[in-house]
Parts: C-alpha cells; structure tokens; sequence
C-alpha cells in the first residue's frame, strides 16, 4: 500500500464515518480498496454504494461502467467466474469502449473453458478495434489450446505486427512454428526474439535444444 493511496483511504474512511449513506463516498472508498487489491473490503463498499444509488449521481463524478468492471476483476480473483461475466457484461452495456468489455469477457470464458464463447468475444473485440495487440495475442492462445496452430501462428504474426516488441506472441510464435514442424519459420522468429530480448530468447532456445534431445 503506497503512501497516497494509504492516505486516500484513510480520508475516505472518514468520510464514510461521518456520513455512512453518502453513496459517492462508499464508491471512492471501494475504488482505493480496489487500487490496494483488498478485494473484500472493495467489494463490501462497492454493494453499499450501489444500494445506497450510487447510480443516480452525476455522472461526471461517476463513471457506472468502470464500477462493474472493477467488480468484475473482484469476483474474478475471489473464485466467482460467472459473477465476473455477469458484472462484466453490465459494464459492456454502458462502457464507451465496448471492446474492451469483449476482451475481457473473451479472458473469463476461456479461463473457464468456455472456448467457442471466448473465440466470439475475441472476434467481436477485434471487429470493434481491429488495432488491438492483445486481443489477437489470446485469440492466438485459443487456437494453440484447441490445436488450430495455423489459426494461432496467423493471430500471433498479427500480434507482432501491430505491437513489434511483444515478447510472448514472438515466444508463441517460435513455439507455433515448432509444433507445426516449420523449423526455418521458427527460427527466423527466435532471431527476432533476440533483437528484442536476448535473454528470453536464450531461454527459450535452451528449453527447445532440451526438448529436442528427449525426443
């Protein structure tokens, strides 16, 4: 807990104490919990909030989406995946940037198992925003689950292209390559994977010459 958010707590800890139904209060409270990850305490806030129609204020102080998408993240990390679904697909209906929303219900489903939901998501994200690194990098992580390695390979090479210093869809690409048995492909991304981070790549060029020994 840094010292501003430590202090942000404090000041809105008061200000709960000396009003409990001030609703604006109760949601800066829940937003510095959230920032700290105390995650029960953010939740337990963010409920009184809303109940105490946090909704109705202005919404130049509030942004409503933002409430449900960090509720979405709580529910997550604390074990409810379909809660997290459910707050997430609240703040898609209310967000400004939907895509965003698209992404990470793409990361919830597929975390679940949920693939051909997550690969709708994903699709929708990059339909929405087709300038979007990390959505084709997860797409790129479906597909290698499900064994579609063209499919990866092609949203990974997108990945790359639109984000050049992104070092684990260039690991995945190397990786890809190898699966499919395009040995030169994978080798010309392990060079690229050098420029940009020699010591991943020696690590990964380690682990690769081990596997190929077993073999």
């Amino acid at each position: 807990e840094n010292l501003k958010w430590r202090n942000d707590r404090v000041l809105f800890e008061q200000m709960v104490a000396d009003n409990p139904n001030n609703p604006i209060a109760r949601l800066y409270l829940a937003s510095t919990h959230f920032k700290i990850k105390n995650n029960k305490d953010s939740l337990r806030e963010y409920n009184m909030a809303l109940e105490l129609g946090v909704l109705n204020a202005n919404s130049a102080v509030v942004h409503v989406w933002q409430i449900f998408d960090n509720l979405s993240e709580i529910y997550n990390a604390e074990g409810f995946p379909d809660k997290a679904v459910e707050m997430e697909k609240t703040a898609l209906e209310l967000r400004p940037d939907p895509e965003v929303s698209f992404f990470n219900l793409g990361l919830l489903h597929s975390n679940m198992g949920h693939f051909e939901l997550a690969e709708e998501e994903y699709h929708e994200a990059i339909r929405l925003k087709f300038y979007y690194p990390e959505a084709h990098y997860n797409l790129g992580n479906l597909y290698l689950k499900t064994k579609r390695i063209d499919g990866a390979i092609r949203e990974y090479r997108l990945a790359v292209e639109q984000k050049p210093r992104y070092v684990t869809a260039l690991n995945n690409l190397v990786v890809s390559s190898m699966i499919k048995g395009d040995r030169d492909s994978a080798m010309k991304y392990l060079d690229e994977l050098s420029r940009v981070n020699p010591e991943h790549a020696e690590k990964l060029k380690e682990s690769l010459f081990n596997l190929m020994k077993k073999k």
